[in-house]
């Protein structure tokens, strides 16, 4: 298994263990020490899945399998987007490709200020057509429509 976590993280990190360590929260050395060969345990496993959905539990463990669960992934991004759909109209392109690759921890509550400044903008506009069509008068109104008849 400790073969199969190098090329994970190989993978994940272009083979960088303090950063890959990092990610989990664990001390270079302790990820040092699986990667000798010591025994890995259940937990440090179950952190590995929980933090890499993409990763593929049969694969790491078994050595079976192809090391990412593509499906899970596309899963994910697709759960990712859905999750902040009403969002896309005030995203800047990054952040949209950065919700497109499955990231996640974005600051939502500028989202919704951005959104919401957004939609008093439309209400506005609106309510300004909205007075200028009640403005004119009834008479021009019905020239209109005799015109529009006539034709």
């Amino acid at each position: 298994m400790n073969k199969r976590l190098a090329q994970f993280i190989e993978y994940k990190t272009g083979g960088n263990q303090k950063e890959f360590a990092a990610l989990l929260g664990w001390s270079p050395q302790y990820l040092h020490k699986m990667l000798k060969g010591d025994s890995m345990g259940i937990q440090p496993v179950i952190s590995l899945l929980q933090t890499f959905p993409e990763l593929n539990a049969r694969w790491l463990i078994l050595g079976e399998g192809a090391m990412l669960d593509v499906a899970n992934e596309a899963f994910r991004r697709i759960v990712n987007l859905y999750r902040y759909e009403e969002y896309i109209p005030v995203m800047t392109r990054d952040e949209l490709t950065r919700v497109q690759s499955g990231e996640t921890g974005f600051d939502v509550e500028r989202w919704k200020e951005l959104l919401e400044k957004k939609r008093e903008e439309i209400d506005s506009r609106f309510e300004a057509a909205y007075k200028k069509q009640q403005e004119k008068p009834a008479n021009n109104l019905q020239v209109e429509i005799d015109q529009s008849t006539n034709n």
